[in-house]
C-alpha cells in the first residue's frame, strides 16, 4: 500500500490508497473516498481514458496516460476542489483513495502524487510565510534600534533591551 505522509510540529497528513475489496480492512475511523468512474467521483477518469487505457493491444503508455489524467483533473474545477478538500481532511483525519485496481498502475498514484506536491507547496509556502514574519519582526527591531540610537535616546532605550 502507498501513501502519503507529511509531519510538522503542527499538522499531521496522511493520505493512503486501498482498493475495494480492501475496504473492509481499512480503520473505521478514517475516511474512504471511492474515485471509480462508476462511482461518478470528479476524481475519477474519463469513461474514454478508461476505454483507451484497457484497450487490447493497449493504446497509451503509462506517461501519455498520465498526461492525459492530469488535463483531466486540472481542467474540472469540482475535481479540484475536492482535492482542496482532501488536503484540508487530510491534516485532521486518514484518508483513503479507493479504486477497483489492486496494485499499480491505477490513477489513485496519480492523485496521491498530485496532492503530495500540493501539499509540498503548502508546506513550503508555510515555511516562506515563518521566515518572512522573522525577518519583518527582525527588521523592525533593527529600525527601533536605530531610531533610539538616531534620537539619542540610548540610555532610556538599555532598560528594555532584550
Amino acid at each position: 500500500m502507498w501513501q502519503l505522509n507529511y509531519v510538522s510540529s503542527q499538522v499531521k497528513t496522511v493520505i493512503r490508497e486501498s482498493y475495494l475489496a480492501n475496504m473492509k480492512n481499512l480503520p473505521s475511523n478514517a475516511l474512504k473516498i471511492v474515485v471509480t468512474a462508476t462511482s461518478r467521483s470528479p476524481l475519477a477518469p474519463s469513461w474514454a481514458l478508461i476505454k483507451a487505457w484497457k484497450a487490447q493491444p493497449r493504446s497509451l503508455n503509462w506517461q501519455e496516460y498520465q498526461k492525459r489524467y492530469r488535463k483531466e483533473i486540472n481542467d474540472n474545477p469540482e475535481a479540484l476542489k475536492l482535492l482542496q478538500k482532501i488536503k484540508t481532511i487530510s491534516q485532521h483525519k486518514d484518508v483513503y483513495l479507493i479504486c477497483y485496481e489492486k496494485q499499480f498502475p491505477c490513477h489513485r498514484f496519480i492523485l496521491l502524487n498530485m496532492l503530495q506536491k500540493a501539499l509540498a507547496e503548502w508546506h513550503y509556502a508555510r515555511a516562506l510565510i515563518v521566515i518572512m514574519c522573522l525577518l519583518l519582526a527582525y527588521f523592525s527591531w533593527w529600525l527601533l534600534c536605530v531610531a533610539v540610537h538616531q534620537a539619542n535616546l540610548s540610555e532610556w532605550f538599555d532598560v528594555w533591551r532584550l
